[in-house]
């Protein structure tokens, strides 16, 4: 028997509409997080000085937390735990998935975060 596409995405329904769903999902995600990576840089432009207490222009020093550190830096912490966190939650929803009966539910409660940080970043489009 040759496989059919069609046949196969009925199969498993609540699977596939999953799948789909993370896909649609991880595109805008991409977006705004270059998008915030954007800003950070931009902010700390704005509040950060150079070693000489001039304003930035190609090396740039940002109080955080209660030091001083290269905004380079405090971009790079904040992009690894991102992505960190982003995939301790990618393998904790995919194993809860596994244990769930009605898998149809994973796809809603995945849609609401989508909503709750898609909705502000489409605000920040001004």
């Amino acid at each position: 028997m040759a496989f059919s596409p069609v046949v196969h995405w009925k199969k498993d329904t609540a699977l596939n509409s999953y799948i789909f769903t993370l896909l649609l999902i991880g595109l805008p995600f991409t977006i705004f997080a270059t998008y915030v990576i954007y800003q950070l840089q931009v902010i700390g432009f704005i509040i950060g000085s150079d070693l000489d207490g001039l304003p930035c222009s190609t090396y740039c020093i940002v109080p955080f937390g209660s030091q001083n550190l290269d905004l380079n830096s405090v971009i790079l912490y904040l992009n690894a735990m991102g992505f960190g966190l982003g995939g301790f939650l990618s393998l904790f929803i995919s194993a809860y998935a596994d244990f769930l009966k009605n898998k149809s539910n994973i796809v809603t409660v995945v849609i609401v975060p989508y909503g709750v940080f898609a909705i502000p970043a489409y605000w920040l489009r001004d």
